[in-house]
């Protein structure tokens, strides 16, 4: 199934910080609704549409996996450390699956700049 809509895209950036310890951060481009806001010009309530999981892999080994659900805010910023090492080559799959059940996956072959930094900037659908 594809969704074309302006929900379901990732921005991220893989690096290492000052205490050399690899980070991974990411805004997941969604809508996150509730379920129990209202539109302001109808008054009807606006569908609930929220991503309830969110997993990060390299090379198939899950990195995280994480639960989420009405709590979340709107494109959700997302940081955590890594605690293998990485390197150019390497696999990396984000995929979610949101309340409707739809399923996105994103994937991107791991490429490091001289600063040892790695970002991605999807524009992919779900799959």
């Amino acid at each position: 199934m594809s969704i074309q809509s302006n929900k379901n895209k990732i921005r991220y950036r893989i690096m290492k910080d000052n205490a050399g310890q690899i980070v991974f951060k990411a805004i997941v481009i969604h809508p996150m609704e509730t379920g129990y806001r209202r539109d302001k010009k109808t008054g009807k309530k606006i569908p609930a549409d929220f991503i309830e999981n969110i997993s990060v892999s390299i090379e198939g080994e899950t990195l995280i996996e994480m639960q989420l659900g009405i709590n979340i805010s709107k494109n959700p910023f997302f940081a955590f450390d890594i605690m293998q090492q990485l390197s150019s080559g390497q696999q990396l799959n984000i995929s979610w699956t949101d309340n409707y059940g739809d399923q996105v996956s994103y994937e991107s072959v791991l490429h490091f700049d001289e600063r040892g930094t790695h970002r991605g900037d999807s524009r992919k659908s779900g799959t």
